[in-house]
């Protein structure tokens, strides 16, 4: 085993074992792996894109603990698993990385990215937070009118310019997804909420 493998592994055991599942881990062990995870990338030479996945791997450990759990994404908590075994699976193949494993790892920060602008933004203070911070999204998922994949795909959408100056619930319309109607039903709910949060 390389330095930095046993570095890295080392970096994400908690309690003798490797971290297998994120959601069982409490505040102190969370707090712990990105302490030992911040030691790792500060004290090894890594690669711009590895470097990049330990920032955002940071961050969202950072969200497991200043989010309530009910409200972090599923998919979010797996998608931030999937990139832990990546990262594992570079690092175990240090000095000679894997380059073909550079597209999943890229899949999943953007991925990630997308969940993580989301929480940004639940987490930015802001003069008037409709439904108690809630975004539309969350709305339209409670209401099943969407699926968290229909959900990515027209952020994707968005975030790569394929609607210009659209909002996320016009790109699901013009997607056949949900109607006008059905919008504006969300919008109204997050509304009323917002107004009851200000009461």
């Amino acid at each position: 085993m390389s330095q930095l493998n046993q570095s890295w592994w080392n970096a994400i055991t908690i309690s003798g074992s490797p971290v297998s599942s994120l959601e069982s881990l409490s505040n102190e062990e969370l707090r712990l792996l990105v302490r030992t995870i911040r030691q790792f990338a500060e004290t090894n030479a890594l690669q711009p894109l590895m470097g990049k996945a330990i920032e955002y791997l940071v961050t969202a450990l950072d969200h497991l603990q200043t989010l309530p759990r009910d409200k972090i994404d599923a998919c979010y908590i797996s998608f931030v698993e999937q990139l832990i075994n990546q990262i594992s699976h570079q690092v175990a193949r240090s000095p000679n990385p894997d380059t073909e494993s550079d597209k999943p790892i890229l899949n999943l920060l953007e991925r990630i990215a997308i969940f993580q602008e989301l929480y940004k933004q639940t987490l930015t203070p802001k003069p008037i937070r409709y439904g108690k911070g809630k975004l539309l999204g969350h709305y339209l998922r409670e209401m099943n009118l969407v699926t968290t994949d229909q959900l990515l795909d027209a952020l994707d959408a968005q975030r790569a310019g394929l609607y210009p100056e659209s909002r996320i619930g016009d790109i699901l319309i013009v997607r056949g997804i949900i109607t006008r109607a059905q919008l504006d039903e969300a919008i109204e709910r997050q509304m009323i909420d917002g107004l009851e949060g200000e009461g």
